[in-house]
């Protein structure tokens, strides 16, 4: 009986084990928390913001999916549009 209760309680405790530091190394996050006011946005990083914000509104601002064909095709050309403008080779 002393044989048959190593033989499953070992291997269940090295997997308990095993799962909690999976679970640890998984959301372990080195360094210090932050704390205090943030840093006010550069010019630069204002700018970003902006445009960054303007195009997630363009794309994201209704359903784009099969349900949603026109709304697909006007995301899709404000993609290509897009990626044209900054040079890159877009189209079909």
């Amino acid at each position: 009986m002393k044989t048959l209760i190593w033989i499953v309680a070992v291997p269940a405790l090295l997997a308990f084990i095993g799962m909690v530091s999976v679970a640890w190394y998984a959301l372990w996050v080195p360094g210090k928390n932050h704390s205090g006011p943030l840093a006010a946005l550069t010019t630069a990083e204002s700018g970003l913001a902006e445009h960054l914000e303007r195009h997630v509104r363009a794309i994201a601002s209704v359903p784009h999916n099969i349900a949603h064909f026109t709304a697909l095709e006007t995301a899709a050309a404000y993609i290509e549009h897009t990626l044209n403008e900054f040079g890159y080779a877009a189209g079909q």
